[in-house]
């Protein structure tokens, strides 16, 4: 244990070091270990949309087909998906979630970060879709929405307006950052970079003054030193793919 740091931890993809990224089984190894409320506080997962209107929970905006080519997402039905995927990985994976299914897991047990991923899908589909369900899920301070794609967020935050839900930006480049409007920053609730950039920029994220969820650590000295940071910056959560570390950090 090392004395003194005091971190949150949100499971990327859920338990991903130990079960198939995004799978079911890796978001039930969140909910019911022992620290998830305390030094564990969420689940990364990531969404899109099918060709016929099915959420999948997959980090890949392609699969790959029988020949060999790479197929949008958004070209393949919900069960095609699973075919080849399935075709993929040799059968050695478990079925891609739907948002529903993992809605119906999680239960407000802990907090959804869901990553809108960008894609060749049809937004406003997806954005109707996407809120009947958090509309029946009703969020209470326990969902968070962020996208790589500032537009994204733009436009889904104003859509959603009405739910009151909190939005963050992820970046792995500082000008993905830097580039952005004050306009379009004030838009962000929560930061989500590439953890890196917190110490080659370390200013910036002083003035920006907005909490820090950053991706992706699994090394417990490298949490340390991120910890360090927080006597200036606002260090929110770090993004990990082994829960384990929560067990090594004292609660906060």
């Amino acid at each position: 244990m090392i004395r003194g740091v005091q971190m949150k931890f949100i499971a990327h993809r859920g338990y991903s070091h130990r079960y198939p990224e995004n799978s079911l089984e890796a978001f039930k190894a969140v909910v019911d270990h022992p620290c998830n409320g305390s030094s564990l506080i969420g689940i990364e997962l990531d969404v899109h949309l099918t060709a016929d209107d099915t959420i999948p929970i997959m980090h890949e905006v392609t699969v790959r087909a029988e020949d060999g080519s790479m197929v949008p997402v958004a070209e393949c039905t919900f069960e095609r998906l699973q075919y080849l995927h399935r075709l993929q990985y040799e059968n050695r994976c478990p079925r891609i979630p739907d948002f529903h299914s993992v809605l119906s897991l999680i239960n407000h047990r802990t907090t959804l970060c869901i990553e809108i991923k960008t894609g060749q899908y049809d937004l406003d589909r997806f954005i109707g879709l996407f809120r009947e369900a958090l509309i029946d899920y009703r969020p209470a301070g326990d969902v968070i929405i962020s996208s790589f794609s500032s537009e994204i967020i733009a436009t889904v935050r104003s859509r959603l307006a009405d739910l009151d839900l909190p939005y963050g930006f992820i970046f792995e480049g500082i000008s993905a950052f830097t580039s952005l409007s004050r306009k379009t920053i004030g838009l962000f609730d929560y930061l989500h970079p590439w953890y890196p950039l917190l110490f080659t920029h370390r200013k910036m994220f002083e003035v920006t003054g907005l909490p820090v969820r950053c991706w992706t650590v699994n090394d417990l000295q490298l949490v340390k030193k991120i910890s360090d940071l927080g006597t200036s910056l606002t260090i929110d959560a770090v993004m990990t793919d082994d829960i384990t570390l929560a067990e090594t950090i004292p609660d906060g």
